[in-house]
This record gives structure tokens, C-alpha cells and sequence, in this order.
């Protein structure tokens, strides 16, 4: 944006200070640095039956995205939130289900909310787990490689929220609405380790609590660090909707 500075001869500043000849100047602002930001890297979306899910990621000055979609199966979200973005996306080693470049037209030098759809993944229905990975050729680029910079979100649509406390003797998992609150009765609960192999298998009771063996029975290895949770995956399944917590320091409960 371009300003014209005037100052007219013979003004007083605040001092009383007299300025003799005035100003005249013409300054610009530069524009802002193209930039792409999708928060965590995991996500929770709450079904709505008034719009379609999208994964929402701020943005300013980026003329094109490039989207790329995956529909996970409930082992592989176990998998997914069990390990950091990268060694994931490694593990994973399928072609996306959808891959398209996305067209933007936002103002300039204004951030923006856009939508990622992730509709088209799920089959018609309302919820389901997603991996989205994000490039644009605007943004800077980093490494000997000169490669675009991969932003990635682990995503779950769901109206089920899983909790998990994990102790040596015996765990205690639940699984609540999100929509309500309001426990949720007869869910299908499975326990994955953190290479994704299912230790244990049940279902909520009236109060929507599920009995989970302890970190013994279980035979979990130790934490690598002393200030870990013996990492566990939990999830949820009830009329076709699912969800997942993981417990570690900063998640599960």
C-alpha cells in the first residue's frame, strides 16, 4: 500500500516545536510473506448435519494448494496418532485417494480461512479419518532438496470423544458425545500398542465406561522417557461412527 506524508510548513508538535519547511513524502508498505498455517498436526472435527466437513487452515497470499487426501481405516488412525506426521506419511506408502491442485482467489495481504474438503473421502457418509497434505509453490522453500515444505493434519470427523486413564494394575477407558456430552453405551473399544498391534478388545456399559486391563496385563514396554505414559491407542466405535485418543503427557486424559 502506497501513503502520501504531508506535513504543511509552520505546524506545532506537542512541544510546540515549529516545524519550518513541512514534509512532503510518499512511503509503501511491503507485502505480507505468503503463509500457510493448519494448526496441530492432529485434528478433531465434530459432525454436523448442517455442513459438509472441512478441515480449516488460515492462509495469506498463496495463488494455489495443493491437496492431498487420504481415507484412513481405523487401524491406520491408530497407526497415524501413534507416530509423528513424517514417519507416518512413510509408513503409509499408498497414493492418495484425491490429489488436485485448488485455484485460490483471496484478497492480497489478507488472511483468510479456507476450507479443505474432506467430503469427497468418506463415501457420503458424515464422519470418517482423514491425512491431509498441504503444499503451494508461493511458500519459501527449505534444504539442499529446494523442495516444497509438506504441511500435514491428521484428521477425525466424529460426534465421539475416547478418554483413556492408563495405570499398572488396571486402566479405565470412556467414551462420551460430543455433540451432548452425554455417555455413550455399547461402543466397540479396541487397544492398539504403539506399532499398531491390537492388545485388547470390549465395549462401554450403561455409563459408557469400559474396564481396560492395566499397563502389566497389557505387557507394554517402558516409556523411553522417564516423564512418558506407556503409550497406548484407544478407540471407539458405536452405529458406524469411530474416534481415537492416544495417552501420552500431552493427551487421552
Amino acid at each position: 500500500t502506497q501513503y502520501k506524508i504531508s506535513v504543511a510548513a509552520g505546524t506545532l508538535d506537542v512541544f510546540k516545536q515549529k516545524d519550518e519547511k513541512g514534509l512532503s513524502a510518499i512511503d509503501r508498505t511491503s507485502e505480507l510473506d505468503p503463509q500457510l498455517n493448519i494448526g496441530p498436526y492432529e485434528a478433531l472435527i465434530e459432525i454436523s448435519g448442517k455442513r459438509q466437513p472441512a478441515l480449516p487452515v488460515e492462509l495469506v497470499n498463496l495463488k494455489t494448494l495443493k491437496v492431498k487426501l487420504w481415507h484412513l481405516t481405523l487401524a491406520e488412525m491408530a497407526l497415524g496418532v501413534a507416530n509423528d506426521d513424517t514417519r507416518f506419511a512413510a509408513q503409509l506408502s499408498r497414493p492418495a485417494d484425491s490429489d488436485e491442485d485448488v485455484a485460490l482467489t483471496y484478497p492480497r495481504n489478507q488472511a483468510r480461512v479456507h476450507g479443505v474438503e474432506l467430503s469427497k473421502l468418506f463415501n457420503g457418509k458424515p464422519g470418517g479419518f482423514a491425512l491431509v497434505a498441504l503444499q503451494s509453490p508461493e511458500l519459501p522453500r527449505y534444504g539442499r532438496a529446494n523442495e516444497m515444505t509438506t504441511f500435514r493434519s491428521l484428521v477425525q470427523v466424529t460426534d465421539l470423544a475416547v478418554h483413556i486413564k492408563v495405570a499398572p494394575k488396571k486402566s479405565l477407558a470412556w467414551v462420551t458425545r460430543l455433540s451432548t456430552g452425554e455417555p455413550v453405551p455399547g461402543a466397540a473399544m479396541t487397544v492398539f500398542n504403539q506399532t499398531g498391534k491390537q492388545l485388547w478388545t470390549g465395549t462401554t456399559d450403561a455409563q459408557g465406561f469400559a474396564d481396560v486391563p492395566g499397563t502389566v496385563d497389557l505387557k507394554l514396554k517402558s516409556a523411553e522417557e522417564s516423564w512418558e505414559f506407556p503409550k497406548v491407542v484407544v478407540t471407539a466405535e458405536k452405529d458406524g461412527d469411530q474416534a481415537v485418543t492416544v495417552n501420552t503427557w500431552s493427551s487421552g486424559i
